[in-house]
């Protein structure tokens, strides 16, 4: 015959014990609601005598606060890359020095279940947006719950929104700057292949801007987030873009399979042609890429985001809602004068 184990005191146990409503013991833990100092001395007596110790989780509900901040993030491939994991780390570190805890809802298929799941299960105290779109559904969802959230980015109504972006219409003007500086006079934009997220739009409409400014011929091209996909797209560009003498790509993930392709085929970066890629988180721990890049300052980002998410949290004032983060333009090994003969290829 099977003996049972000691039974866990419970909540009820101890105000039993202390002879008063399991409700005044949570007032008594929580410190929600006041609770004479006689009766708190008889609830911390029992709890002594049985032992019991509160969940932690149901001892935050109580006092109407779960210590838990949610991070939504959908993913837009299964894998979690190195820029990802900066952006994951900036935010966690302050959220930890604060005693917070961190919460990542990640998901790669289209809806928001889980999101409102957790925002109706009070489960968490606030929420960062990341992967933004220009029309959020989210914002609705977390409205709705009247629950704090901040945004890391923009959408294209950003009224009454708290948000930290980076500027990347200012990232833009700043590689095309260059590329002119050089004499390139054809540029092609790679941009992420999923349209409708507030990065993107806001990339291609400042790479229009750069392009006119400076009178130089543009194109731009879909691409994804692998080398495989870079790889795809730059053999596109040399068949149909013979022209072209300096690429930009979103990622450095795409940069890098595009310059192996660039290799493969005995062309060479920078002779005959330059590249520009957006972070190069990845490709720094290859070692024999040193691509000009554009810093975005991704943990940086997620920092501030997550600071004045707990200023909201906090009720303390925000220096300011909407602030936007200019990143650095890094010149590295794979940007160089424009050839003279690109239709050789």
């Amino acid at each position: 015959m099977r003996k049972n184990s000691a039974r866990r005191p419970t909540i009820l146990d101890v105000a039993e014990r202390a002879g008063v409503s399991k409700t005044v013991v949570s007032h008594a833990l929580s410190g929600k609601r006041p609770v004479s100092e006689e009766t708190r001395r008889r609830i911390f007596e029992a709890i002594a005598d049985l032992g019991y110790q509160p969940h932690p989780l149901a001892q935050r509900l109580a006092g109407g606060r779960t210590g838990i901040i949610g991070f939504a993030y959908p993913l837009v491939t299964p894998r979690i890359a190195n820029l990802e994991m900066k952006i994951i780390a900036g935010a966690a570190n302050v959220l930890n020095q604060e005693n917070y805890d961190f919460l990542l809802l990640t998901h790669t298929a289209p809806g928001h279940a889980n999101l409102r799941r957790v925002v109706q299960s009070g489960l968490v105290d606030g929420v960062i947006l990341l992967q933004v779109r220009m029309e959020d559904p989210r914002i609705d969802i977390l409205r709705q719950a009247d629950i704090p959230f901040v945004l890391f980015g923009r959408c294209a109504d950003n009224t009454g929104l708290i948000y930290v972006d980076m500027d990347v219409e200012y990232a833009m003007r700043q590689c095309v700057a260059h590329l002119a500086e050089l004499g390139h006079q054809y540029i092609v934009y790679f941009y992420q292949d999923d349209r409708g997220f507030g990065l993107v739009e806001r990339a291609l409409a400042g790479f229009a801007s750069a392009c006119d400014a400076y009178h130089l011929t543009s194109e731009t091209l879909p691409c994804g987030i692998s080398p495989e996909a870079g790889a795809a797209a730059i053999l596109t560009l040399l068949e149909h873009h013979p022209r072209t003498t300096a690429v930009i790509f979103w990622t450095d993930i795409a940069a890098w399979g595009a310059y192996q392709a660039l290799q493969e085929r005995g062309i060479r970066v920078p002779e005959d042609l330059s590249l520009i890629c957006f972070d190069r988180s990845t490709v720094d721990a290859l070692g024999a890429f040193r691509p000009t890049a554009v810093d975005i300052r991704a943990e940086e980002s997620s920092a501030q985001a997550a600071r004045m998410l707990i200023a909201l949290l906090n009720n303390e004032p925000l220096e300011a809602t909407q602030v936007l983060i200019q990143p650095y333009f890094i010149a590295g090994e794979s940007t160089a004068g424009a050839p003279t003969n690109p239709s050789r290829r």
